[in-house]
């Protein structure tokens, strides 16, 4: 039997989490156990200590952590939750919903508040250092709105921890949910310019190599080139239709 509050314990806890995440460790740092390059992303890590660990393990086991996304991936229910931020109660954005065909399939998407498991992975999210070019995943913006909605309630009240959901997946496939999202931002750009577009950050080869394998910028140049020639040919037929309507 192993020891409660071990490696060997969180190793047998978490077996379907590391399955699901590979690239993910446990470790001891000094006297604590933490979960080392969630999204292997070593700007943070996930404690496992603190009294709703048992809730946290349960949210785990039935996460993705996509190392390409500031994103989480639901695949009990297969749902993709984008982390964005929080926001005023009355932001219009938040009420927001569409539905986007590619690929011969529909997904759902939405926006709204951030899901539980979501709220607690946060919670328990640390900052290993200061400087990420991923910007902590969005993931520490959202540990210090519950930090400060704990301490001082009255002055969150206001505000609401917003994800960009999408719905429609039958199972987690990266290569899926970066062409999706691809072919999503460049949707946006055309008929909701005020929508944020998904952030997919770049392949990062082995430490030994010493570079990445190529860089990404959100601009205009990489959502053009990065849609799919179906979703290129629909929005020039829109283009074209519209110029010939306001001749």
């Amino acid at each position: 039997m192993v020891t409660r509050h071990t490696i060997g314990y969180f190793k047998e806890q978490l077996a379907t989490f590391l399955g699901n995440n590979p690239n993910t460790k446990i470790v001891r740092r000094k006297s604590r156990i933490i979960i080392q390059e969630p999204w292997e992303d070593r700007t943070i890590s996930i404690r496992l200590y603190g009294k709703h660990v048992p809730q946290l393990i349960d949210a785990l086991n039935s996460l993705v952590l996509p190392p390409r996304f500031s994103a989480i991936f639901h695949i009990d229910t297969n749902i993709a939750e984008f982390i964005w931020t929080a926001l005023p109660n009355d932001e219009e954005i938040i009420s927001r919903s569409f539905n986007f065909n590619f690929n011969e399939s529909n997904y759902k998407c939405y926006y709204a508040e951030a899901s539980a498991k979501l709220t607690i992975l946060a919670k328990y999210t640390l900052r290993r250092v200061w400087y990420s070019p991923y910007g902590h995943r969005n993931i520490l913006s959202l540990r210090q709105y519950f930090r400060d909605r704990e301490e001082h309630s009255s002055r969150e009240e206001n505000l609401t921890p917003i994800s960009f959901f999408v719905e429609g997946f039958n199972s987690y496939d990266e290569t899926s949910l970066v062409e999706l999202s691809k072919n999503l931002n460049f949707n946006m750009l055309y008929f909701d310019r005020e929508s944020p577009s998904i952030d997919i950050h770049p392949l990062v080869l082995p430490p030994e190599s010493g570079k990445n394998q190529f860089n990404t910028s959100t601009n205009l140049f990489l959502i053009l080139s990065s849609a799919s020639l179906k979703t290129l040919c629909f929005l020039i037929c829109r283009l074209k239709q519209n110029g010939q309507t306001n001749e």
